[in-house]
């Protein structure tokens, strides 16, 4: 037949229909006949029991509005929920066009009003909203469900994709702490990275994790993992960036106890770093205090590199705290020259040396002029490896490859773009190929040609000084090691100090040789008799700390240690 009208009965739902079972309710009681069906699941089963709590849970809205098949959709996903708990993004059309219901799941203590505002500022934006309205389900369930209308702007044409706008909600719910645990897996692997998240990660107070960033934080967690004890010290030299440039940040790391600012701050400063602020951080992991004292620092040495001089600065001031190493202005030559601390307590050796002959300078002013040309102390350096390293003219080419790129980008950093500076520098660099005598002469040459540069004839006597001594030097246990390949406390050189031409003439006795040695700290004795020679190598055996002979005839300093070594220098079998 012929369609001639139609009747339309229109009518709301009484307030029951908030309250009832979805059984219960006329027309939505198909809707949940046919999901219960689809599902294939017995009412009695446990599966079955929780579909059902789905959805009478379930906002009434969709419970009336859905077809069958988006219900089915939504109560199967959200079932699937249950297993895993993670979160879930439902959408669904209205069928007028007039707006888009989001049903967001996602773990309860992850919920919070900020993460609801960032769920619904991010559907506005996606779906073109004008508008959205929120409502929020907090039960029992280990799920939050957030309930949003958005409604487009009119004449809106959306194609969207539900699988792009749940990796986007995930993103809005990542946290710091998500975030902390990624890197810490990216760094360490899985199970490694979640040992540290659970028993570090988890430490950190409010204040750092709002002061720090995650890929700043999984170096602290790191290090902080690493410590083995209480006598146990950590460091790391980090470039921060600031509005003015890069700038520095220090950071110890201790169990039980702090450093002292009165104890840390003179080994920073004879390092080279001007201390700004601190932000000290407590942290209670396994039940025992740990500290992170955190500096923000500038290099009196201008722009350096964190990452290339982080270890090699670290190490050094280890070594200062724990005493195997002075400190003193010298250690400046870690960051300004990238030195080792060794390195570092040979030149210092050398300038004990020096100061006991009599050279009208003081450490303070040697450690100035160092300071002032570290390009120069770094070919010092290369002069004394070259003179007595024992690889020197055994590597393979391989490791004259990777030694040679190495100095390059060394020295390249320390001449600061000058050319002629360079074209001085590429004979050293070249010289590595050769044997020793050619590494030594080019070093020389450098040295040479880059004082004429020195401004002060002071620091040109200085320089030229330290050039003498390790010429004069016949040998050294700088490159002993124990059974365990570990260097010793102790730094010992051997001189003919005739060939120390820069030396003063008191302090230059032909035929004669002197013992120069460190005991954890730089200490040098210097013997330039024959008598006092002997004397020297007794106290060196009997590990005297500290005795030494200024002339032939006259003894200064000499405890009893020191005058029994000389009474056995005296003795026939010394003369022998």
């Amino acid at each position: 037949g012929r369609i001639i009208g139609e009747q339309r009965f229109l009518g709301l739902f009484t307030s029951s229909a908030y309250n009832r079972r979805p059984w219960e309710i006329p027309l939505v009681r198909q809707r949940y006949e046919h999901v219960m069906k689809q599902s294939g699941l017995a009412g009695s089963s446990h599966s079955g029991k929780a579909l059902r709590h789905i959805l009478e849970t379930l906002p009434r809205e969709e419970l009336f509005q859905s077809s069958e098949d988006e219900l089915f959709r939504t109560a199967m996903g959200v079932l699937g929920l249950q297993e895993r708990v993670r979160s879930r993004l439902f959408l669904r059309r209205d069928k007028y066009s007039r707006f888009i219901s989001a049903l967001v799941y996602l773990p309860r203590e992850r919920f919070n009003t900020d993460v609801r505002l960032r769920i619904e500022a991010m559907l506005k934006e996606a779906l073109h909203g004008e508008y959205v309205d929120s409502s929020v389900v907090l039960g029992e369930s280990p799920l939050a469900q957030v309930h949003l209308i958005v409604r487009p702007k009119p004449g809106e044409m959306l194609d969207v994709d539900t699988a792009e706008l749940e990796q986007k909600l995930a993103q809005v719910l990542r946290n710091w702490q998500d975030d902390l645990r990624e890197a810490l897996v990216t760094r360490h692997g899985e199970a490694e990275g979640l040992r540290i998240a659970a028993r570090i990660g988890k430490a950190l107070p409010a204040g750092y994790i709002e002061d720090n960033s995650t890929a700043v934080a999984a170096n602290d967690v790191s290090q902080l993992d690493a410590l083995t004890g209480p006598d146990d010290l950590r460091l790391s030299l980090q470039a921060v960036p600031r509005e003015s440039g890069d700038g520095l940040r220090l950071k110890l790391y201790r169990q039980l106890d702090d450093i002292p600012l009165s104890d840390a701050l003179p080994m920073m400063e004879n390092m080279g770093l001007r201390v700004i602020a601190e932000r000290p951080y407590r942290l209670s992991v396994d039940n025992a205090p740990v500290y992170v004292q955190d500096f923000e620092v500038e290099s009196t040495a201008g722009a350096i590199d964190a990452a290339s001089v982080d270890e090699a600065f670290g190490e050094t001031f280890a070594r200062v705290w724990h005493g195997d190493a002075e400190n003193d202005g010298f250690n400046r030559l870690v960051l300004a020259a990238g030195l080792h601390w060794r390195q570092v307590a040979m030149l210092r050796g050398y300038c004990k040396y020096l100061l006991q002959t009599g050279v009208p300078f003081s450490q303070a002013y040697v450690e100035g002029t160092f300071t002032r040309y570290p390009l120069l102390a770094r070919l010092l350096v290369e002069l004394f490896e070259a003179r007595f390293d024992p690889a020197t003219g055994h590597e393979s080419k391989e490791d004259i490859t990777a030694g040679q790129a190495q100095l390059k980008a060394h020295l390249e950093v320390l001449a600061a773009g000058d050319e002629a500076t360079l074209k001085v520098l590429k004979t050293v660099v070249d010289a590595r190929k050769g044997d020793r005598d050619a590494q030594m002469q080019a070093a020389r040459e450098a040295l040479l040609k880059l004082m004429d540069r020195v401004s002060s004839l002071d620091e040109d006597r200085i320089l030229r000084s330290f050039m003498g001594v390790i010429d004069a030097t016949l040998r050294t246990s700088y490159y002993q090691t124990d059974g365990n390949g570990q260097h010793g406390h102790v730094i010992s050189f051997k001189f003919d100090s005739a060939w120390c031409r820069t030396c003063p003439s008191h302090a230059r006795t032909a035929k004669s040789s002197c013992t120069a040695r460190a005991w954890k700290v730089p200490t040098c004795a210097s013997v330039p008799s024959p008598v006092a020679a002997c004397a020297g190598r007794i106290a060196a055996r009997t590990s005297v700390p500290k005795c030494w002979a200024w002339s032939r005839r006259r003894w200064s300093r000499t405890p009893s240690s020191c005058r029994s070594a000389r009474r056995a220098a005296s003795s026939p079998r010394c003369r022998r």
